[in-house]
């Protein structure tokens, strides 16, 4: 691709981009398979494959971004292409590349995003749900965690307003780690998506929206926080809310 005219035949492209997309959906079985992508990110083989797919969404994005003006047809050419691999379980390997930083290389996604955006944000949505039935090491919680962070914040707007539309149909449950993943990307105006949540019968949701208030930071969420005290009657959870209440006002 990289070699290719940039006024390639558009039936030349195509013939291309199906065989990547054969190399792509076999090598994403194999994957996900795997109980453990982020260790198999480190054997030669997978790293390889790692890196061939970065570079093939950097060279995507910027051809992409070059046909729209150009050529229609290659345009629309690679835009089916990406929708077609846009799977959730090619988008969990993704993530997992980028949040791994198996490549110096940055990876330019803004230009695609708006075609498999939709189907990325359930994937990171998923990935925080599991992590509430899947045993994982705290150092890599910690290092996924930031990672889908810096990656909703480089894909800005357009992704966060997916997001927040997904997560206003949780009103009757939410996963903790999401939750607490709406406390991390510190957005005041989020505050509405944990309302519904602060009398849940469950303790570990009530927990997290405290902590999820005590990031976010701001007035609201201190009266908030007081409201929760004056109801709450799990100890545990009166004294998280104590804290949080003195860090925020200080």
């Amino acid at each position: 691709l990289k070699k290719l005219n940039i006024e390639a035949n558009p039936v030349t492209f195509a013939a291309i981009l199906e065989l990547f997309k054969e190399v792509i959906k076999d090598s994403t079985k194999r994957l996900e398979s795997s109980r453990d992508i982020i260790s198999e990110l480190e054997e030669p083989k997978v790293k390889k494959y790692c890196l061939f797919i970065q570079q093939l969404i950097n060279i995507l994005s910027n051809r992409l971004r070059w046909e729209k003006d150009h050529n229609s047809q290659i345009y629309k050419r690679i835009e089916n292409f990406v929708r077609d691999i846009s799977s959730k379980d090619f988008l969990e390997i993704l993530t997992y590349i980028i949040i791994s930083g198996v490549s110096r290389e940055k990876l330019e996604l803004n230009d695609i995003f708006p075609i498999m955006g939709d189907t990325l944000i359930e994937t990171l949505i998923h990935l925080e749900t599991k992590r509430e039935t899947t045993a994982f090491d705290p150092f890599q919680e910690y290092i996924t965690r930031k990672g889908i962070v810096n990656l909703l914040q480089r894909l800005g707007e357009p992704a966060l307003n997916i997001l927040q539309e997904k997560l206003s149909r949780f009103k009757d449950y939410m996963a903790p780690s999401l939750i607490e993943l709406i406390g991390d990307l510190k957005k005041e105006e989020w505050v509405d998506l944990l309302m519904p949540l602060t009398n849940h019968d469950d303790r570990a949701i009530r927990r997290a929206v405290v902590t999820a208030l005590g990031e976010i930071g701001g007035e609201r969420t201190q009266e908030i926080i007081r409201s929760m005290l004056t109801k709450e009657k799990d100890r545990k959870i009166r004294i998280l809310a104590k804290r949080q209440l003195a860090r925020l006002v200080r």
